[in-house]
């Protein structure tokens, strides 16, 4: 079935979305690190970011129930063109506001992202979900491959830190272009009352969903550090943002091809199986690189990362979101279940950033940063525990 007109806008703006984020925040720390070089303050940065996420997944279900979906979709743009906008204005002077800068950044993500994953359900149907996902991961992963390598070509171009403002610029244009496309979207306000408390005390009884969400939490620990840590580590062992680039590049098209091979020929049967495996071998991945820190190892752990990252995020995140969909209950509920999710890789990724600035007190060495990202990887082997267990209780 073909793709409406609600369906190609919503497309649209997730495929704008996606090109802002691959130019501009695989370099919004490399760029932080470049005005001061400081772990702790990269560390803060993102801990508030995802504090607020947290938080905000919170209110925006609220707003979901009492307004509209695409209302929290508008307001998640807006802030997110307002962080750009704000790094733009304050130059160098951003290092002295990371906490509000990351949080003003949480809180735009928090928005958007649930707005976008509510409507996501609406929209789409059965018979024509696999065509959107599959539009939509082919424009994802082409962004997510030339966009950096193009951030990386215009930071190595203009001096100084002009390129970093060039492409934040161009981010804050795109963003104030999917603000106009969000009104070409359906409005259609949800009924019922917002009942994330019940959820939450759902998810305390040994279901199913219990287990689900503590896998989710293990999902979380690795999550946040390998987004901002894995990059800056380039950056750090390399002084160039076009080899940033380049490794975004080659990692991002090892994952393209990864995510439509596992996407295709995963069985229900095999999907333990395959989280074990994946979480398995993207710790594997990460040893060379202890051993002889350059670019080079460093691009193998990349592709490591980005052929067995689908082994296990393709099946766990089929599995929780069958489980929303598998009682009427759940379905009804599906915005505040879509938040309790959210909240637990919360937890995970909170505890994992927390455990990097610790670690950052003690030693600041490549070397031993990618121990804790080996570290942390090998934890995720929890979500398999989990999703284990959950195959031997009864769900309800």
């Amino acid at each position: 079935m073909f793709l409406d007109r609600s369906a190609k806008w919503l497309l649209t703006i997730n495929a704008s979305f996606a090109v802002s984020v691959a130019l501009s925040s695989t370099f919004v720390n490399v760029y932080l690190w470049k005005v001061k070089s400081d772990y702790t303050m990269i560390g803060l940065f993102n801990l508030f970011q995802y504090l607020m996420i947290a938080m905000t997944f919170v209110l925006a279900g609220w707003l979901v129930k009492r307004r509209d979906r695409v209302v929290t979709l508008r307001i998640g743009v807006v802030v997110l063109a307002l962080f750009y906008l704000s790094v733009l204005l304050l130059g160098k002077r951003s290092v002295d506001h990371v906490l509000w800068l990351g949080a003003l950044l949480g809180v735009g993500n928090g928005f958007y992202w649930l707005g976008y994953n509510v409507l996501y359900f609406e929209i789409t149907e059965p018979d024509n979900r696999d065509r959107y996902n599959g539009a939509d991961g082919l424009f994802t992963s082409l962004s997510e491959i030339i966009a950096p390598l193009l951030s990386g070509w215009l930071i190595m171009t203009l001096s100084d830190l002009w390129g970093y403002y060039v492409i934040f610029g161009i981010s804050l244009g795109i963003f104030l272009l999917a603000i106009f496309m969000t009104f070409f979207l359906p409005k259609r306000p949800l009924k019922g009352r917002y009942a994330l408390c019940a959820v939450y005390r759902q998810s305390r009884q040994k279901t199913k969903w219990h287990y689900a969400m503590l896998a989710s939490i293990g999902q979380g620990l690795p999550d946040a550090v390998f987004v901002f840590l894995i990059g800056l580590l380039v950056y750090v062992v390399t002084g160039s943002e076009w080899k940033l680039g380049l490794f975004f590049f080659v990692t991002a098209g090892v994952s393209l091809v990864a995510y439509f091979l596992v996407g295709r020929f995963i069985r229900r049967s095999w999907r333990n199986a395959f989280i074990l495996l994946g979480a398995l071998m993207m710790s594997i991945a990460v040893i060379p690189s202890l051993f002889q820190t350059h670019f080079w190892t460093i691009i193998l752990f990349g592709i490591g990362l980005s052929l067995f990252a689908p082994f296990f995020l393709i099946p766990l995140t089929s599995t929780v979101f069958d489980l929303i969909g598998a009682n009427r209950w759940r379905v009804k509920t599906r915005v505040e279940h879509v938040v309790m999710r959210e909240l637990a890789l919360s937890v995970g990724r909170l505890l994992g950033i927390v455990a990097f600035l610790v670690w950052v007190q003690l030693t600041q060495k490549t070397g031993h940063l990618l121990l804790l990202i080996f570290i942390l990887s090998l934890l995720q082997c929890f979500s398999w525990f989990f999703m284990k267990k959950a195959d031997g209780v009864q769900d309800r």
